[in-house]
């Protein structure tokens, strides 16, 4: 797993030292906010590859924070942070507020270090110049519609749609445990990184099928499905932000 560079915001000191200590004890870098405004002051300062952000706090919340940041990042054109939504509440309308704001994910607390490590085990750095390494191959598509840009940023948003419902999927079967369904859905998810030539997610998905086939459903498995996600969502992330730069005037 890279070295990434973490922001943790939490009003919670508890809440923030556990999932500081998970991080740290990933290998990864990580810096700390107690308030969404001290977030926003380090967010336009430096860099960060992931922000952790609770979503209830007092004055600014998480959700004014990111859409904040987000209008911030597409004045400056440095690169998309990925955010993550970490919160107590369960309920779908939380993570579909968490959606709606501009983050990437929403993630429940507590959390188990697997689960986390999981997660953040496809999230790409980010460049010198603050990019982070694409999940995907944007001129490629360009060149298959002989650079149509109206034709690519068309056939990205049915992809984005299309893995925003297949990660909602993934998320019931992973609850559920039905192993059968999930090969089916890995093997569409693969369809669509095959599209976009996101070769790690390919790369991935062919060893799940290749796992699944021998009927192994051990550990291997499980991390396969986790890793997948994580690069699902990474390509989510790539895909949402070549969108906006193509809408940008």
């Amino acid at each position: 797993m890279e070295c990434l560079n973490i922001l943790v915001v939490d009003d919670h000191e508890l809440n923030r030292y556990l999932l500081i200590q998970q991080l740290l004890g990933m290998g990864h870098r990580v810096e700390e906010a107690q308030s969404a405004v001290q977030a926003l002051e380090l967010l336009v300062s430096k860099n960060y590859d992931v922000l952790f952000t609770d979503c209830n706090m007092p004055g600014m919340d998480g959700f004014e924070l990111v859409r904040e940041y987000r209008a911030y990042e597409g004045i400056e054109k440095n690169g998309r942070c990925l955010i993550v939504g970490f919160t107590a509440s369960t309920s779908d309308r939380t993570r579909e507020r968490c959606l709606a704001s501009g983050m990437d994910e929403c993630l429940f607390k507590p959390i188990n270090s697997k689960v986390l490590s999981g997660f953040l085990q496809g999230v790409p750095q980010r460049d010198e110049n603050g990019a982070a390494q694409s999940a995907l191959d944007a001129d490629y598509i360009l060149e298959l519609f002989d650079g149509d840009k109206r034709v690519s940023l068309n056939l990205f948003k049915e992809l984005h749609e299309s893995n925003t419902r297949d990660l909602k999927t993934l998320d019931a079967l992973l609850a559920s445990g039905d192993h059968r369904k999930m090969k089916s859905l890995i093997h569409h998810i693969l369809g669509g990184a095959r599209i976009v030539a996101a070769q790690d997610l390919v790369e991935s998905a062919l060893y799940f099928e290749e796992i699944a086939e021998k009927g192994i459903v051990d550990d291997r498995f499980k991390r396969s499905i986790c890793l997948i996600r994580s690069q699902l969502i990474s390509l989510q992330h790539d895909l949402k932000m070549w969108m906006d730069l193509q809408a940008s005037p």
